[in-house]
């Protein structure tokens, strides 16, 4: 790969439509995918706005997003996004019906509906409850890679420049999870040192941490 047509930077607003593509490209069988590229847009918008203290990188070849990382610290829970985008998600399902017989889109669904309708209550003076429990960690969120360009160390230079700026933030240890049957994935971590956590029962849940040092 020709290093001189790359460029790190970091991701706009404007981007994220862009930042959904890849999403698409690399998360096919998603269920966020799933519901469409409108809706992958709508939860990177939310990822780095407030109250998240996030931000996006993204790896640029010939101005085209080929890769990214959404990371920070992340307060409030996915049921506040849903709140914000519920009609819109509504929609989306009544005129796609067919993705009610999919069934990681169905589990989904019902998930979708119940944190919904939770989500109604969770307001105390009109002001939305942070889900967030004990001191703020900077996790990452999201890190994908097209795949035309899978392997080509594009993975490796968004890792290596989000803990260059979990550093710069004052972070000394890094958080994020990760599907359990993503083989590919878990090894990508470990190859860079990140381990897995276990959990009061011994098992893993897929929440893995790095220790990071100048």
């Amino acid at each position: 790969m020709d290093l001189h047509r790359i460029a790190i930077q970091p991701i706009t607003l404007d981007d994220l439509g862009l930042v959904a593509d890849v999403h698409l490209a690399a998360f096919p069988n998603a269920a966020l995918s799933k519901l469409g590229r409108e809706t992958v847009r709508r939860y990177y918008l939310w990822c780095l706005s407030l109250p998240h203290d996030s931000v996006g990188i993204g790896v640029f070849i010939d101005g085209r997003i080929v890769g990214y990382c959404i990371a920070g610290v992340f307060r409030g829970s996915d049921a506040i996004f849903l709140r914000r985008n519920k009609g819109y998600i509504i929609w989306y399902l009544v005129t796609h019906p067919w993705l009610f017989v999919d069934n990681s889109v169905k589990k989904r669904i019902i998930n979708i509906f119940q944190m919904v309708r939770q989500c109604f209550f969770r307001v105390v003076n009109n002001k939305e409850i942070s889900t967030t429990v004990g001191k703020d960690m900077f996790g990452i969120l999201a890190i994908a890679v097209e795949p035309l360009y899978q392997r080509s160390g594009i993975g490796n230079l968004l890792l290596g420049d989000i803990e260059k700026l979990a550093l710069e933030r004052g972070f000394s240890s890094m958080r994020l999870s990760v599907h359990l049957d993503n083989e590919k994935a878990i090894s990508f971590y470990e190859k860079h040192d990140w381990k897995k956590i276990l959990g009061l029962d011994g098992k893993w849940q897929g929440y893995m941490t790095k220790e990071i040092q100048r």
